[in-house]
């Protein structure tokens, strides 16, 4: 089998993120290649959850499980145009690997010496696909993360969870300290679902705009032309109350900043709230701007609004560093802010609303 080696080597990446490997579970440290004389499945699982990846290539079939480790090291190293792979003819648990040289990989016998023969991971093609959008996936990953929970307990508070809303379809996180309230469908036509962090952090790999869901049971599968990862997701209860109660807060007062303005005024003040227990930093929020202090009166600096009037005013007390990422995350350069309530603080933009707990007045 003949394939580019920038297409061997963006796959082997792409699993080596997404499979984690691990002493203990001997599978994934193993990767397995099948070529049916056109196309390349190459797939890795950690026991639980796997990922298949697809590539053209040409060449006589074959099929073989290697170690992951070397095979992925040798194809990273490798620079030559392609990569030819094939099954040694006097021994048949050697792969011949042919890139800038010649080297022969052995393949890891089963507890009997003889060849592996590597899970054949299926999923129902019946069930009924629905459509995500991968630029959805990525920002959801970015700003829900701001609202994981990573405490003790609380372990639905570690998932995103999407779920529908009338005819719209939302996904939320929530920790106490923040919470993310997100346009975007992750959960397909009909389902509400928890989504681990670490699927959320796979999906984004894929190279495709449009990925289709599938569900089934505690599984989800998520596939594109060249890719397809089955993972874990839970359909427990989540404490959408919680977040509700933060999300309806009647924040009378709206407002808008300059996203670069106000992370350079950030920046200046993190100097000194950087010596403070909570790191906190005072808003001021008045009818044209906001004069952000330090508690201390050690240093003290003013923004203007770029749209909005304050109807009133308010002063709290935030976490410099949490409003920092909250800035950082929402991808405009118009950021806008509601508040009224002394509880906490909404900055948005368009399809995305991020709420900051106040740790005083």
């Amino acid at each position: 089998m003949i394939i580019k080696t920038h297409v061997l080597n963006s796959i082997t990446t792409i699993i080596g993120k997404c499979i984690r490997q691990e002493k203990i579970i001997p599978l994934s440290n193993l990767t397995n290649l099948n070529f049916d004389g056109n196309r390349l499945t190459v797939t890795s699982s950690d026991g639980a959850n796997y990922i298949k990846m697809y590539a053209d290539a040409e060449g006589d079939p074959f099929e073989a499980t290697l170690l992951s480790d070397d095979f992925f090291k040798l194809v990273k190293a490798t620079d030559s145009e392609a990569i030819k792979l094939n099954i040694d003819n006097d021994k048949p648990m050697v792969i011949n690997f042919k890139g800038n040289g010649n080297y022969k990989l052995s393949l890891p016998p089963d507890s009997e010496g003889k060849k592996i023969v590597y899970p054949n991971y299926m999923f129902d093609s019946l069930i009924p696909k629905s459509k995500l959008n991968l630029s959805d996936i990525k920002i959801i990953n970015n700003v829900g993360k701001l609202g994981i929970y990573r405490g003790e307990g609380y372990e639905a508070l570690k998932y995103f969870y999407s779920y529908h809303e009338g005819s719209n379809i939302k996904t939320v996180t929530g920790n106490g300290d923040i919470v993310t309230v997100l346009d975007g469908n992750l959960c397909g036509a009909n389902s509400n679902i928890l989504l681990p962090e670490k699927l959320l952090d796979r999906l984004v790999l894929f190279n495709s705009d449009d990925i289709y869901l599938q569900l089934s049971d505690n599984k989800a599968m998520f596939s594109s032309d060249n890719m397809n990862i089955c993972w874990g997701v839970a359909q427990g209860k989540y404490p959408i109350e919680l977040v509700n109660d933060t999300s309806n807060m009647n924040n009378t007062n709206h407002v808008s900043v300059s996203k670069s303005g106000m992370l350079d005024l950030l920046g200046r003040m993190s100097i000194f709230s950087s010596k403070l227990e909570h790191n906190d930093i005072v808003f001021n929020f008045n009818k044209s701007n906001i004069k952000i202090e330090n508690p201390r009166g050690e240093a003290e600096e003013t923004i203007g609004y770029l749209n909005g009037v304050g109807e009133s005013t308010l002063r709290v007390a935030l976490s410099c560093t949490d409003i920092i990422s909250v800035i950082k995350a929402l991808d405009d350069e118009e950021i806008f802010i509601s508040y009224s309530q002394p509880k906490c603080v909404e900055f948005s933009i368009k399809g995305q609303r991020i709420f900051v707990a106040t740790i005083g007045e």
